[in-house]
């Protein structure tokens, strides 16, 4: 295949899965509002915005950066993605520390604290998949990231559908979207475990050190932009004395976080 078919080919999987990963999305949002009575809805959206906080967060430009080590030295692999899936690991502990301790200071219902967590926890282990997405970019398999990204998409509506059948209400919604996630994972993992490289994390500190210094520019101003878009959800939140309770705030602020949950999820490939 020469570059012009090469490049062709994984522009085509991009949209085609860019665009069927937002259908099957909207899907899970529209079974989940129809589905949800009205203060679940708007709890649901507010849980949206509190776990892509931590998730960009976390990420904070470090898969970018290693798809582009990868694509510059791809006879590297095995220690350029164990040393970057140490630093991940690291991130992820540190990042379940924070996650918690914010929850606990969340003036919020009991419930809506649990629920904050194990959306916050299903966020963060995205990252642990999409940096196995960045090796399969930096290789120009882009077929199987749009394959597991429609995949991931489809399990969560599946999965809303399911939990609202069966009236298990906001919590079939909340453990839905932590099933898709671990699924996501695993997929991702067994790809590229039996197609490029099995690896395990690794401690490699001056590698850990360039990457998180290359990594603060190019994150930096993705991650404030970001949460720009959800600072007003997550600081009325904490004001409980303004009598503004999570299910309030997320219906409210729906028609303008829901487009962009969208783009946000579709940039993840």
């Amino acid at each position: 295949m020469n570059p012009a078919q090469r490049v062709g080919k994984n522009v085509a999987w991009m949209l085609v899965g860019g665009a069927l990963g937002a259908v099957l999305q909207m899907l899970a949002i529209l079974l989940a509002a129809r589905g949800l009575q009205l203060n679940d809805f708007g709890t649901f959206n507010y849980l949206l915005s509190f776990a892509i906080v931590f998730q960009f967060l976390t990420d904070f430009g470090l898969t970018n950066i290693l798809t582009r080590e990868v694509a510059r030295h791809p006879d590297d692999i095995p220690h350029l993605l164990g040393s970057a899936k140490g630093l991940m690991w690291t991130l992820f502990v540190c990042s379940t520390i924070l996650l918690l301790g914010v929850v606990l200071l969340l003036k919020l219902p009991a419930s809506t604290k649990a629920q904050s967590f194990v959306m916050g926890l299903a966020s963060l282990t995205i990252l642990q998949a999409i940096s196995y997405s960045a090796v399969m970019r930096a290789l120009e398999a882009m077929e199987f990231n749009a394959i597991t990204f429609a995949l991931h998409k489809g399990l969560f509506a599946g999965f809303v559908a399911v939990s609202l059948w069966r009236h298990w209400g906001l919590w079939g919604v909340v453990i839905s979207y932590m099933a898709s996630c671990l699924i996501f994972w695993f997929f991702n993992w067994q790809i590229v475990s039996r197609r490029i490289a099995r690896v395990s994390p690794r401690i490699d500190l001056p590698l850990w050190k360039s990457m998180l210094s290359e990594a603060v520019p190019l994150g930096s101003g993705l991650v404030l932009r970001q949460f720009a878009w959800q600072a007003d959800v997550l600081i009325l939140s904490m004001q409980s004395r303004w009598g503004c309770s999570a299910g309030r705030i997320g219906f409210c602020s729906a028609y303008e976080q829901f487009p962009w949950h969208l783009r946000s999820r579709c940039s993840r490939q």
